[in-house]
């Protein structure tokens, strides 16, 4: 991930580091388990999904501990960020919805227990949109533009599509071979302008 002129990566050793371009600069480190997954960040924090199934806040740039944001009971697969803006003249369309998640203030995560959470970052209560109607573990999620639709990609190897506002599933489409755990992929489903790719 990019934030400004630093990167932030994560991986198996559970080592979240926030790097700088600067060549003279060490990278900021900051271990919070025993694996770390998944890796956003949204304005001054970072999301990461954690080993212990729930997703850590830490803040930018000095990486420091602040809060966890929500605790799931299995490993969560990946988180995308977004942001509630309405872009005037935006139709929101199943490939219009897909094409960016850069401009969001919510967050959306997923992962083996076959649930998709969607949370308002804005709210001070943390309102919470759950999305079960999943029937394998989540791959990888996306959210459009103006958070009208939340994506899902499943190994029953289903592309699942939902209307927010709702919370009614609007659309399947079978397009990647079934597995039964995200680590026993082969492909993921990417989120791009043509719906889904399928890559190795």
């Amino acid at each position: 991930m990019r934030h400004a002129t630093k990167f932030i990566t994560c991986g198996a050793d559970g080592d979240i580091r926030i790097w700088s371009t600067e060549e003279t600069e060490d990278p900021v480190h900051n271990c919070i388990g025993e694996w770390a997954l998944s890796v956003r960040q949204k304005g001054n924090n970072v999301y990461v999904a954690t080993g212990s199934n729930d997703i850590q806040i830490l803040t930018l740039p000095d990486g420091d501990r602040d809060g966890v944001l929500d605790r799931f009971v299995a490993p969560i697969n990946h988180i995308a960020v977004g942001k509630n803006s309405q872009v005037k003249g935006l139709n929101c369309s199943f490939i219009d919805c897909l094409l960016n998640t850069s401009f969001f203030q919510w967050i959306v995560m997923a992962g083996e227990d076959m649930e998709v959470k969607l949370i308002n970052l804005e709210r001070s209560n943390k309102e919470v949109i759950i999305f079960n109607d999943l029937s394998g573990p989540c791959l990888s999620v996306a959210i459009c533009p103006n958070a009208k639709m939340v994506a899902a990609s499943s190994g029953d190897s289903k592309l699942r599509i939902w209307d927010v506002e709702a919370n009614k599933l609007l659309k399947e489409i079978c397009c990647f071979p079934k597995v039964n755990s995200f680590s026993n992929a082969k492909l993921l489903c990417e989120f791009i302008h043509n719906l889904c790719e399928i890559r190795k």
